[in-house]
């Protein structure tokens, strides 16, 4: 599924900053490249999309590094929301 708009809320706007900013000029790369490879497709396999279980059933979350993930939503055919992004147990 190629996306064609990412949108998210302020606060996750605010959360994604602060967790670039704990980020390694290597780590950016890396966070940059796999948000490159999830606008092509989401369920890319490098990127271990997967849709989450109970309360959280409507969310996704795809891996940026061993411990991060990024929590989104697929609101239309074309356009995703993200919501959360941080360690597993931060945002699960």
């Amino acid at each position: 599924m190629k996306v064609e708009q990412i949108i998210s809320d302020i606060t996750f706007e605010k959360k994604f900053e602060k967790y670039k900013q704990k980020l390694t000029q290597k780590e950016r790369d890396n966070l940059r490249n796999k948000l490159v490879i999830f606008r092509d497709n989401i369920f890319d396999e490098r990127l271990n999309t997967h849709r989450l279980n109970w309360k959280l059933k409507d969310y996704y979350s795809f891996r940026i590094t061993y411990s991060d993930r990024l929590k989104f939503r697929i609101v239309s055919d074309s356009i995703i929301m993200f919501y959360d992004i941080g360690s597993h147990d931060q945002i699960y």
